[in-house]
C-alpha cells in the first residue's frame, strides 16, 4: 500500500489539539448504551502462501514455470496446513493445500512442470518411509497417488472407516486416477464401502462411477469403535424405577485447592443464602464399564464402579514437587478448566495442573495411563506438540476417537491483547503429534 503523505503537515497545531480532546473524550466514553464492543476473531489465513501463489502466477505468465513450481512448493510445505479464502466463495476459507491443488490443476502445463520437478523427492520420501509427509507436500505426483493409497489402506486396517475414504475423496481429481491405479482406489474405496454408509463415501463411489468402486459386496457389521469416555458425553439411558433411595457407596473428592477463587462464587452466595453452602468442585469423574476415573490436577485415580474401592492412583504431580498452596505467591485465582480425563480402551488420558491465569500450576502436561494398572505410558507438554505452543496451556476435555487423542491448547499474547485457541490430534498410543489446528 503506498504511503500517504503525513496529514499533520496540512493542519494546524491547534485543529490538531482539538481533535486529539475529542478524541480522549470517545475513548472514555466507551460504547453507547445498548451496543456491543466488537471482538474481532481472526482466521488463521497465510499471507504469506497468497503472496506466494500471486507471486508464482506472475513468474509462469513471464515464462519462468521452475520459479513458479519452487514459489508453490515452498508455500505447500510451510503452510500448508493455514487457510486461504476459496476463490469460489471469499467468505470460506479452505486449507492453503487445497486452494494450491486447485490452482495447479487448471494450468495443464504448471501441473506438468511440478509433477517432473517434485517426483524425484516424493519418491524418495516415500521409500524412507514418510507416507503422510508425501501426501502432505507432494499429493499431486505419482508417489503422492501411491502414499495416498498406502495411508487409505492403513486407517482402513485401523477401523478409521470416514478417514479412509476422505483420504481416496481428495485423489478424485489426481492426474494418476486412470488404468491400474483407478481400479486399486476403486477396489480400496468398495472395501471401505462394506464398513460405513457414510453418505460421504456413497456419494463418492457415485463420483467414480459404477465401474470404479463396486459396491456389490455384503456388509460387513463393523467391529465396535473404542471411541472413548469423557465425563462431558452423553451416556446410555438410565433406568430409574428400582433406584434405591441411599447411596451404596460414597468416596470424598479432594477438596477444593485452599486460596483458589471460586469461579462461581455468585452461585455459592446464592446457595449460601438458601442455606444449601456446599464447596463447588472443580473436579468431574468419568465412569466406565467397571471404573470411576478420577483426576484432581495432582494426581488420577481408578476407583472400583460399585463399591468405590481404590484400584490405582498414579502421579500428575510428584508429591516433592507439589506446593503448600500454589496460589500464595500471587493471591487468589479463579480455576478457569474443569480436572477431567478420557478413557478408551486400556487408556487413560488427563491433563495435570489446575488452570489458573491462563497457564496450569504445576504441570502442564498430558498424561496417558494404562487403565487397568495405572502405569505410566507417555506424557507431553504444549510445546513438544509444537514449539509455536511453548507459551500455551491444555483446555477442555481430551477426546478420544478412532485412536486419536484431541486436546485444545489455548496461547495468549498478553502484549497484543489477543488469544488464540489450537486444537492437537496425538496418536493414543504413542503420544505423537499427528497434526495441529488453529
Amino acid at each position: 500500500m503506498p504511503r500517504s503523505a503525513d496529514p499533520r503537515r496540512r493542519l494546524p497545531d491547534r485543529l490538531w489539539a482539538r481533535a486529539a480532546a475529542l478524541a480522549g473524550c470517545l475513548i472514555l466514553a466507551g460504547p453507547a448504551p445498548g451496543q456491543v464492543a466488537e471482538n474481532p476473531v481472526y482466521v488463521d489465513d497465510s499471507t504469506a502462501a497468497a503472496d506466494a501463489l500471486g507471486q508464482a502466477l506472475g513468474r509462469l505468465d513471464a515464462g519462468e514455470p521452475a520459479e513458479a513450481v519452487r514459489l508453490l512448493q515452498d508455500a505447500l510445505d510451510t503452510e500448508g496446513d493455514r487457510l486461504l479464502p476459496s476463490p469460489d466463495e471469499p467468505d470460506l476459507f479452505i486449507t492453503v493445500r487445497a486452494r494450491l491443488t486447485r490452482e495447479i490443476l487448471a494450468r495443464p502445463a504448471l501441473l506438468a512442470r511440478y509433477r517432473e520437478t517434485a517426483e524425484p523427492a516424493a519418491r524418495a520420501l516415500l521409500e524412507s518411509g514418510d507416507t503422510e509427509g508425501v501426501v502432505r507436500r507432494f499429493g499431486l505426483t505419482t508417489a503422492g497417488f501411491d502414499a495416498a493409497l498406502i495411508l487409505a489402506e492403513r486407517r482402513l486396517e485401523s477401523a478409521r472407516f470416514d478417514s479412509a475414504w476422505r483420504t481416496l475423496a481428495a485423489l478424485t481429481d489426481h492426474p494418476d486416477r486412470a488404468g491400474e491405479r483407478a481400479a486399486r482406489a476403486a477396489r480400496l474405496l468398495g472395501r471401505i464401502l462394506r464398513y460405513t454408509d457414510a453418505a460421504g463415501a456413497r456419494a463418492l463411489a457415485r463420483a467414480w462411477g459404477d465401474d470404479r468402486a463396486p459396491t456389490a459386496a455384503p456388509p460387513i457389521d463393523p467391529p465396535r469403535l473404542n471411541l472413548g469416555r469423557s465425563p462431558l458425553e452423553p451416556g446410555p439411558s438410565v433406568k430409574l424405577d428400582d433406584l434405591v433411595a441411599r447411596a451404596l457407596a460414597s468416596a470424598a473428592l479432594p477438596a477444593p485447592i485452599a486460596g483458589a477463587e471460586d469461579p462461581q462464587r455468585r452461585v455459592r452466595r446464592t446457595r449460601r443464602a438458601a442455606g444449601r453452602e456446599a464447596p463447588l468442585h472443580y473436579i468431574l469423574p468419568v465412569v466406565t464399564d467397571s471404573a470411576v476415573v478420577v483426576n484432581d490436577g495432582r494426581t488420577v485415580s481408578a476407583l472400583e464402579r460399585y463399591t468405590l474401592a481404590p484400584i490405582w492412583t498414579a502421579d500428575l504431580v510428584p508429591p516433592s514437587m507439589r506446593s503448600a498452596n500454589p496460589y500464595v505467591t500471587t493471591g487468589r485465582a479463579a480455576i478457569e478448566d474443569l480436572a477431567t480425563a478420557a478413557v478408551a480402551g486400556r487408556f487413560v488420558v488427563a491433563v495435570g495442573g489446575i488452570a489458573v491465569r491462563g497457564l496450569r500450576e504445576e504441570d502442564d502436561r498430558l498424561h496417558a495411563f494404562d487403565a487397568q494398572t495405572g502405569a505410566a505410558l507417555w506424557a507431553v507438554a504444549p510445546a513438544d506438540i509444537d514449539p509455536d505452543l511453548a507459551e500455551g496451556a491444555f483446555r477442555g476435555t481430551p477426546i478420544i476417537d478412532q485412536g486419536v487423542v484431541v486436546v485444545g491448547v489455548v496461547k495468549s499474547i498478553k502484549e497484543r491483547r489477543l488469544l488464540s485457541y489450537y486444537l492437537a490430534g496425538l496418536d493414543l498410543i504413542t503420544g505423537r503429534t499427528l497434526w495441529t489446528r488453529p
